[in-house]
């Protein structure tokens, strides 16, 4: 089972995510989208990051199946699901 260790989140829904964080252990980062001085110390600023990042980056080969990528439907119509995508290539159309 593969569990989120990184989280993006907005300030409005930081107070929601401080009172679940002891409930997700493998969680190491939480970062802000849109501020650039979180209020909190264990928070990091994604725009802040970004100003300061190396414009030079490598990227790790990975095997094809490799999950890249959650996202978690809203629920309208259902139960909100998780839907992983992976590295692969795009199935032929």
């Amino acid at each position: 089972m593969h569990t989120a260790c990184v989280l993006l989140t907005k300030h409005s829904l930081l107070k929601k995510v401080h009172r679940i964080r002891d409930r997700l252990p493998d969680l190491r980062h939480v970062l802000l989208v849109d501020a650039d001085d979180p209020p909190v110390p264990d928070v990091l600023s994604y725009r802040r990051l970004m100003r300061e990042a190396s414009t030079d980056f490598a990227v790790a080969p990975t095997p094809p199946e490799t999950p890249s990528l959650l996202h978690y439907t809203s629920g309208s119509t259902g139960k909100p699901k998780g839907v992983l995508h992976v590295h692969g290539p795009c199935p032929a159309l």
